[in-house]
């Protein structure tokens, strides 16, 4: 099973375009629902969970204000198994700020198209909310997790994760409320 990272840039035009965030890894994992660390609280459409604190950890173990240290953005999308966890409160480059699963009366996997699409429109609606200001006007770059066929099929795995990041700095503190 394994999980897959895309970041939502701006392309000439102002639309969002993907990009994708390379794997610092070799083997992979996926990101159930049923498989992150820590208890859960859903508000609305978006899903807290805790994580652990520091070292490298699965991306089955991330949760909303997980921040962590991935490689650095890349053209295509590739898989992700691991990153390594930062305490949030000490520099790092990525902050993982929400969580739901992909919703569709269908069984089959949407293909990666539909979950770029869904991923973006939902990472992008849950940004101002939870770092106080429209992603339009942010320094930050949004980008997401979400599961690859095989992770689909094999595990019934659902789950998109919506990380931040600066493209020209490293965060220091949780973007939570930040209105960076």
């Amino acid at each position: 099973a394994t999980c897959v990272v895309v970041t939502a840039c701006s392309s000439d035009d102002g639309a969002e375009q993907p990009t994708a965030l390379s794997s610092t890894s070799s083997s992979s994992t996926s990101v159930p629902p049923t498989s992150v660390a820590g208890p859960s609280t859903t508000t609305g459409d978006v899903t807290t969970t805790a994580a652990p604190a520091s070292g490298t950890v699965s991306v089955f173990e991330l949760g909303v204000e997980t921040c962590f240290d991935a490689a650095a953005p890349s053209t295509e999308p590739s898989e992700v198994d691991e990153v390594e966890l930062v305490a949030c409160e000490d520099e790092h480059g990525s902050e993982v700020f929400a969580q739901t699963a992909f919703e569709s009366a269908e069984p089959a996997y949407p293909g990666e198209d539909e979950l770029i699409e869904y991923a973006t429109r939902f990472c992008v609606d849950a940004f101002e909310p939870y770092v106080g200001l429209p992603y339009a006007d942010s320094a930050l770059t949004v980008s997401h997790f979400w599961p690859t066929a095989s992770a689909w099929e094999s595990t019934d795995d659902r789950t998109i994760l919506c990380v931040l990041f600066r493209k020209d700095a490293t965060l220091v503190g949780s973007a939570r409320d930040s209105g960076l």
